[in-house]
This record gives structure tokens, sequence and C-alpha cells, in this order.
């Protein structure tokens, strides 16, 4: 099965995000922000980002557990998960409707809209994805964490900087309702959507050829057969190139450590992260670091 027409996926997003800013100026919003607790660690069945996530659970429940918070998001409520915070996700059916959600997630320059389901490991995963390359993105990441930062037990703060932040979301939709996608689309629709999930879940441990292909109701043979006709790569080296690409942008940082950046990349363990670092670079990631202090 391919995924939905891009156009067709804009109209879900903006369909699941309307009731939500509703909600909103109505001050009738229900929102968690976990405590910003244990920041940049390992959790078991968990992973966290370097950047914020906002998600909005449309129907079933996401069971969070974090640090120093454990809830359950429930049907219509909001969570703002702070860049850093640890965060594991278990996906529950409700007794009438299937499992759905929409997650933000951001880049330098983007954002990305991720619609989820609950996945065959009772985790919430992503149907289709989409990423918009737009000005405002930086704006927007620092809205929610402002939020992680004071938002909470403040009502007022919360209701004001989540309006702002749903107004740029749903006119970036309208433009893109009216255009066509801003991101590349030199691929068929079922690799360029394996592209855009796989950045998403760059920090998850658990994401593989096997959990895409699933996701994207195909085998894995069929999966990867397609993706290296079609991109010259294959799956699992794309997987991990896009992770070590990825730690080379995040050694540029000096705040944080080489375990830290392992474990934002999705790798097991930063020993396993410094041995794929060598054979992708040709250097250890403090070597790597060391020379970008002295260019």
């Amino acid at each position: 099965m391919e995924p939905l027409p891009y156009h067709e996926r804009i109209a879900l997003y903006q369909n699941h995000i309307t009731p939500f800013q509703l909600r909103l100026r109505a001050g009738k919003q229900k929102l968690y922000i976990p405590q910003l607790v244990g920041l940049r660690r390992s959790i078991t069945n968990g992973h966290f980002h370097l950047t914020p996530e906002l998600f909005l659970q449309r129907t079933g429940v996401t069971e969070f557990t974090c640090p120093a918070d454990r809830f359950d998001l429930g049907e219509g409520e909001m969570a703002v998960i702070s860049r850093g915070v640890p965060h594991a996700e278990t996906a529950r059916q409700s007794p009438k409707h299937p499992f759905r959600g929409l997650v933000f997630t951001f880049e330098p320059n983007s954002f990305s809209l991720l619609k989820s389901h609950a996945g065959t490991d009772g985790r919430p995963w992503v149907i289709f994805a989409d990423r918009f390359m737009v000005p405002q993105s930086g704006q927007l990441a620092r809205y929610l964490d402002d939020l992680g930062e004071w938002g909470n037990g403040n009502p007022m703060v919360a209701q004001g900087l989540l309006l702002a932040f749903c107004a740029i979301i749903l006119e970036t939709l309208k433009t893109a309702a009216e255009g066509k996608p801003t991101t590349a689309q030199d691929v068929s629709p079922r690799v360029q959507q394996c592209r855009e999930i796989i950045k998403a879940y760059l920090s998850d441990p658990t994401l593989s050829v096997h959990r895409l292909a699933k996701n994207l109701r195909c085998t894995p043979d069929y999966l990867t057969r397609c993706f290296r006709l079609e991109t010259g790569e294959s799956l699992n080296a794309h997987i991990r190139n896009e992770r070590l690409a990825y730690s080379q942008t995040l050694l540029q940082n000096p705040e944080l450590n080489i375990s830290e950046i392992a474990w934002a990349t999705g790798f097991h363990s930063p020993n396993y992260f410094i041995r794929a670092f060598r054979e992708y670079s040709g250097q250890t990631p403090k070597s790597y670091r060391r020379r970008l202090a002295r260019a």
C-alpha cells in the first residue's frame, strides 16, 4: 500500500490540529509537561531528542514514562517533551477508536509532522511524515522550550505560546496545501516516506529495516530492494550514515559529551558509537572534535 498523496496528508494534519486550537482558545486544553530531570540520559525502552517535541493525542492513549513523571496522554490532550528529556512511550487503543496521534519535531530551518498509530510492538509508530522547510521553525522550537522552562503551572503563558505555535503551523499548512512538497521528491512516495521516518527516529535505538517495513506495510526484502534501486544505497547503510552524519553536527556542541551524543543518535552504547564513527570518518569522535576546535 502506497502512502496517502501529499495533499491528502496536509488535509489530515489540518483536521487533526484545528480541534486542539479551538480548545486552546476556549481555555479547555489539557497539557502535560514533564519535569526537566535526568536530561540527556539513556533509559530502558526510551530515548531523547536534542530538540523539543509536541504530542497531540487524537484517539487512544500514549503512556509516557520519564525520569520524574509517568502519565497517560488521553484523547484530545497535549504533551510537550522538552529537549533532552528521556521518555518511553506505549500505545494503547481505545475501545471504540484506533490509536492515532500527531507529533511535531524540529531541525534547523524545518519542522516535521509525524502521523502515528499503534505499532505491532505496542509502541507508537509513524504512518506517514512530512518535513516543511520554513524559517520560523526555530521560533516554533523556542515556544516549546519556553513551555518546558516556565509554562508548567502557568496556564495563561502556556495558552499564549501554544496559540502562537498553532497559528504558524496552520498558516504553513495552508500554504503547503496550495503548492508542492517543500522537500525533494526524487524517489517514489514509499521511499520518500521511509527517508522522512528515518530522520524522525534517528535517536530511537529500535529503528530498523524490519520496523520500517512493518509500518510501511511491505516486507523488509521489498523495502530494501526498492530503496537500493531508487537511491543506490542500502537501507541499513542509510540509517547508519544518517546517524553518524547527525553525530558530526552534534560534536560541534561542546556542552554534549560523547555518551550523550551516542544516545541522541540511537546507538545502544558509547563504545559501539565510537567504533562506528571511526569506521565512518577515519577518526574517533574526540579527535574529530579537537580538529573542529583547531579549525
